[in-house]
């Protein structure tokens, strides 16, 4: 199971607490709550909490996410209570920063968190 929460700042971001199962099964409502961070003013943060289990359709549905919100000339920033789930992200398949032009130019957040 899932823990989702949108939390909106006064500030205008919004951040988005996610906890539990980070898997292909969760897919669905991660990506309507990121679709609907979309509409937000400026700023996404998917603040990740204890993880159970992580899979590599999470890691592309924040891949994509992070696409769509610097198109659109949005921040979105990933912060992890446990940096090395997602820093190690390798076993996935995904190679950070390798394929993407946001690895390329240093704003991958595979490869923010992992630093």
């Amino acid at each position: 199971m899932i823990e989702m929460q949108m939390e909106k700042q006064a500030d205008g971001k919004t951040i988005l607490h996610l906890s539990g199962e980070l898997t292909i099964n969760n897919v669905r409502p991660l990506y309507e709550r990121v679709c609907e961070g979309l509409k937000a003013p400026e700023e996404l943060t998917v603040h990740i909490g204890k993880v159970d289990a992580i899979d590599c359709t999470f890691l592309q549905v924040l891949c994509t996410a992070h696409r769509a919100y610097t198109a659109k000339g949005k921040s979105f920033c990933v912060k992890l209570d446990d940096c090395g789930i997602i820093g190690k992200a390798g076993w996935s398949g995904i190679a950070p920063g390798k394929k993407c032009a946001k690895g390329l130019f240093g704003t991958c957040f595979l490869i923010q968190e992992g630093e």
